[in-house]
């Protein structure tokens, strides 16, 4: 069965939302730039809970080429921020905006990122994984630690605990995803500061 067989029928169940809900199709296809939503990420947003199944819908969307993944993403965003479910709406944004950035699609994340902004999104990092996600005091024990330097060599050149060097290269590793610091010398890139 195809993925978007999956999904729930939209049929009449947008006339079944609540009126105080502004319609999400009409905004959407009033933008500059963008087609028009989908329907099945408006019955998505608009939908109750119970109807809905996010996570139906990111499973579903997952063998799609390559930028319709972060296309269906943005879009189920912004149909659940318009759906005034913003706390919702912020992670689809979010993996809208790194999957578009990893493929150049830059219009769609600055775009997804504006969207993730008016739904009161702050992002920190332009991604969320790889070494572009990595904050400066990650990269720095990541650095160290690609170096042969040990945890407690790292600590007392960088004046903070074991367990914060710990912390920062657990949050590393699962940033590059690899899993030891053996790893990390070729997941750097090579390049150690």
């Amino acid at each position: 069965m195809p993925p978007h067989h999956r999904l729930a029928p939209v049929g009449n169940s947008l006339s079944r939302q609540p009126k105080n809900v502004p319609d999400p199709t009409r905004t959407l296809t009033s933008r500059p730039g963008w087609a028009p939503i989908s329907a099945w990420a408006v019955s998505i947003a608009v939908l109750p809970p119970p109807i809905t199944q996010t996570g139906a819908l990111l499973s579903a969307i997952s063998p799609l080429p390559a930028l319709a993944p972060a296309r269906a993403r943005a879009e189920l965003g912004i149909a659940l921020r318009l759906a005034r479910r913003p706390r919702e709406a912020r992670r689809p944004l979010e993996e809208a905006i790194d999957a578009a950035r990893r493929l150049g699609a830059l219009r769609l994340a600055e775009r997804a990122l504006e969207e993730l902004r008016s739904a009161g999104g702050r992002p920190r990092r332009a991604a969320l994984s790889g070494v572009e996600s990595l904050t400066p005091s990650q990269r720095r024990v990541a650095d160290m630690a690609a170096r042969d330097m040990s945890n407690r060599e790292i600590a007392e050149t960088l004046f903070v605990t074991r367990r914060t060097v710990e912390t920062h290269l657990s949050q590393v590793y699962m940033k590059l995803d690899i899993e030891s610091r053996e790893a990390l010398p070729e997941a750097l890139g090579g390049a150690t500061e």
